[in-house]
């Protein structure tokens, strides 16, 4: 209800952050809403193009690509999991794009039980637990590296893995994406696009 507040009443134009809400809301309802939106008003679309609006895009499946490839070729890791994102967002499907072509490149076969169901941003814990607790993998030697597709995402996967004995980055190393303040919370800071 308090977008319904955003009116040419009160506002000269609007940016509008439209990836950032594709973690609750479908792809379609937030191309809907940005649309409305620009019916009234000036609108900027960030992180998710809208035919018809001005838009500013992330290159997300460069910068995965990029930290997978680095885990490869610089580390030698050849056993990677994956934490998924929400599966309606965009970007997320994007990183996860990117880790498993990155993976076809280096001639490392895709293992479905490395990669997590995809989950909303702040469920990282739960997508650890999936991999470790419902799928019996044991971090450090069924999976040697750990790269998740946001920050909020490993830091509660780290989390789990520090609490239950995992040295990081001894037995296992670690990457996330976004590059933020999350990571000062983890006690050892991981890669990050």
């Amino acid at each position: 209800s308090i977008y319904s507040l955003a009116s040419p009443c009160n506002i000269d134009a609007l940016i509008i952050w439209a990836s950032s809400l594709a973690g609750a809301v479908g792809m379609d309802d937030i191309a809907g809403f940005v649309r409305e939106k620009a019916d009234d008003l000036p609108v900027a679309s960030i992180g998710m193009a809208v035919d018809g609006v001005a838009s500013v895009n992330f290159d997300a499946y460069s910068g995965m690509a990029s930290e997978i490839s680095h885990f490869i070729g610089v580390h030698g890791q050849r056993k990677i999991a994956f934490i998924r994102g929400p599966s309606t967002h965009g970007s997320a499907e994007e990183r996860f794009r990117a880790y498993c072509d990155e993976l076809d490149k280096a001639g490392i076969a895709y293992d479905d039980a490395l990669v997590s169901s995809p989950r909303p941003w702040a469920e990282g814990e739960a997508s650890i637990r999936e991999l470790v607790e419902e799928r019996g993998l044991v971090p450090g030697k069924d999976f040697t590296a750990l790269a998740a597709a946001s920050d909020l995402l490993l830091l509660g996967a780290q989390g789990y893995l520090v609490s239950h004995g995992v040295r990081i980055p001894d037995d296992l190393i670690t990457g996330g994406f976004n590059g933020n303040e999350d990571n000062l919370l983890m006690s050892v800071e991981p890669t990050t696009v």
